[in-house]
């Protein structure tokens, strides 16, 4: 067998990891890194069998032997602790009026990174307001891809473009929020996706899945966007904490994850989960430590 002793490990920039398993003891295996979404030597250098982080990003190590046609491969995430949150914490907001001063502190104190202007029911003045509001108080930006009169899927190269060029100069503009848990066109979104990154692939594009459903869906938009390059992230939005009180539902909270991570590995896609901590009355309870 030829084999990585781990299968995900994550470093902090500085940090070596040295391979282990079997091998280092295989005279002829070739060990070689590729960039998910980046550039690889970007992020980790290899010498001998010492990996040495240098930058932030994932890359998948791979190591082969040509005359067993034995393979294996170890995923690492190089994290940036000074360059990059490590989680966006987001507020979805349906209309700017609650993005008063007062809103805005609320959410800067309790740790908020971003809002998302959700599902193009703003107009473009109301976008520049929350934009505005967001520069303010350091909290980054997500307005809604699609706009009153246009939907995402319909949009073109030009229109993408132009709503790009309308927000881009705006300090708290972080990229955009596509849609919030489609049902289909998935096959659409991966065109939109592709369109954004290709105008400025360091924009972080927001399209939440829906949990428990559509995985043959997300597996083909995956594939669909590392085909072409794709530089952004899968997550899902799992409601763990149902309307029970005290409930939890561990059984699809593993799942989900089981499947999201084997549709990011197989398709060379970062990964991400939305904790549910809606802490509404009555269910959907904040998790605790």
């Amino acid at each position: 067998e030829l084999d990585f002793a781990d299968e995900l490990v994550w470093l902090k920039v500085g940090e070596t990891y040295e391979i282990t398993g079997s091998i280092p003891t295989d005279p002829h295996a070739v060990i070689t890194v590729e960039g998910i979404g980046c550039d690889g030597a970007s992020v980790l250098t290899l010498s001998g069998h010492t990996l040495q982080a240098i930058g932030a990003g994932s890359v998948l190590v791979c190591a082969a032997n040509a005359y067993t046609g034995k393979s294996d491969t170890l995923s690492i995430r190089v994290f940036d602790p000074q360059k990059e949150p490590f989680a966006v914490i987001t507020a979805p907001v349906w209309g700017v009026d609650f993005l008063t001063d007062q809103s805005m502190e609320y959410l800067r104190d309790a740790g908020f990174t971003h809002i998302s202007l959700m599902d193009g029911a703003q107009t473009d003045e109301e976008v520049k307001y929350a934009l505005e509001q967001g520069a303010k108080f350091g909290i980054k930006v997500f307005p809604s891809l699609s706009a009153p009169t246009v939907h995402e899927t319909s949009m073109t190269k030009s229109q993408i473009q132009a709503r790009y060029d309308m927000f881009k100069e705006y300090k708290a503009f972080d990229g955009f929020h596509m849609k919030d848990e489609p049902a289909n066109g998935f096959g659409a979104y991966a065109r939109v996706a592709q369109t954004l990154y290709e105008i400025d692939p360091t924009m972080v594009n927001m399209i939440n899945f829906l949990p428990n459903a559509n995985y043959d869906r997300v597996y083909d938009y995956a594939a669909q966007l590392h085909d072409n390059d794709y530089k952004g992230v899968i997550s899902l939005d799992n409601y763990v904490f149902g309307l029970a009180h005290g409930s939890v539902d561990e059984y699809w909270l593993f799942r989900n994850f089981e499947m999201y991570r084997d549709i990011g590995i197989k398709n060379r896609v970062r990964t991400a989960f939305y904790v549910q901590a809606i802490g509404m009355d009555g269910g959907y309870r904040r998790p605790g430590a």
